[in-house]
């Protein structure tokens, strides 16, 4: 992971490495969270707090740092406005246009992920078409789960397929 390489993760993201990875995941997040490597914004907090698994332990009991502010924090407010008032229409992408691309509420967590990554200059952690999408088109990096599982070092720590077969032989 480059030094300075830091990550806004969206509530798929953060479900998608718990299921695949469950207690190493929580571990390497709450690292990551400490050192100010991840960070949600409020709306993936308040999607993920509903959960009673370690996951929804793990952001209820979120260190400092890891969660950003939305509410009462002009800049995101404003980005966050812009954002959900810049695809509200047909949007071109090279040959092929694409509905509406903005979530139905500017307070959604999507959008959140997308104003928060770019008003901090973060990469967004994204699954979402949609998500990835507006990244693109906004100039934000943005990487899937997957990603982000091999830069926190999770899949270095499991057999790849074909050791597994070899070791089975």
């Amino acid at each position: 992971m480059a030094p300075r390489e830091k990550f806004v993760c969206d509530t798929s993201a953060l479900i998608n490495l718990h299921m695949h990875f469950r207690g190493r995941a929580i571990r390497r997040l709450r690292r990551a969270a400490r050192s100010g490597t991840i960070v949600i914004p409020e709306g993936v907090q308040r999607e993920l707090e509903r959960g009673t698994d370690k996951l929804g332990e793990f952001v209820r009991k979120a260190p400092s740092g890891m969660v950003v502010k939305i509410q009462g924090n002009t800049t995101m407010q404003e980005e966050l406005s812009r954002l959900a008032g810049q695809y509200t229409q047909s949007t071109r992408v090279g040959d092929k246009t694409h509905p509406d691309l903005r979530p139905k509420r500017k307070t959604a967590a999507d959008t959140q992920v997308i104003a928060v990554a770019k008003v901090f200059r973060y990469t967004a952690v994204s699954d979402d078409k949609g998500v990835q999408l507006v990244c693109c088109l906004e100039g934000v990096p943005c990487i899937s789960w997957c990603e982000l599982a091999r830069k926190l070092g999770l899949l270095d720590e499991q057999p790849s397929l074909l050791q597994a077969e070899s070791d089975a032989s």
